[in-house]
């Protein structure tokens, strides 16, 4: 049970925007050299575009990430780099509110992984969940609750008991 849940954009898009805001800002400070009677104003425009293209690009690079259902794990892709998690090392798996009417996912583990301790990425409506993302999220988080029970240890009423009676024999305070 290998299948892709993200639906992020590709880097490809990303570096396209990015590349075409940087393409603005050039074109409007190139402009002002032809257009004198307007030169503070292309050049603060053309100058603010270069800044939102870098701003874009550092807030576009986390939606990179690629996840991947694997039935007892989820694995995380970014490049080269490939990291399972677990699904007892999922605190929480939830959707949050995005912007757009866009929702996105959000995974928060116990501990930090190379891509950090929360990872969001944009759920991809499958066809085996009748492309309601909210039904996937109710099974990876009743996966995630049926993993953390089979690893709790099992203690016996007799343990408790024993744990409990007095020390037998001579104590020292």
């Amino acid at each position: 049970m290998d299948m892709k849940v993200s639906d992020n954009p590709s880097s490809k898009a990303i570096r396209w925007r990015w590349n075409a805001l940087r393409l603005a800002g050039l074109s409007l400070l190139m402009s002002a050299i032809w257009s004198t009677n307007k030169v503070g104003m292309l050049v603060g425009a053309g100058l603010a575009m270069l800044v939102v293209s870098y701003i874009v690009r550092a807030l576009e690079e986390e939606w990179l990430l690629e996840v991947y259902d694997e039935g007892i794990n989820l694995r995380l892709q970014l490049g080269e780099t490939n990291v399972s998690v677990v699904l007892t090392e999922i605190d929480q798996l939830s959707v949050q509110d995005g912007e757009e009417g866009r929702d996105y996912v959000r995974i928060a583990l116990f501990q930090g992984s190379p891509f950090g301790r929360y990872i969001d990425f944009f759920p991809l409506p499958l066809r085996k969940f009748h492309w309601n993302v909210g039904l996937w999220i109710d099974d990876v988080n009743r996966r995630i609750s049926n993993a953390k029970a089979e690893s709790t240890p099992k203690v016996s009423q007799a343990a408790i008991n024993a744990s409990i009676e007095a020390p037998t024999g001579q104590v020292w305070m």
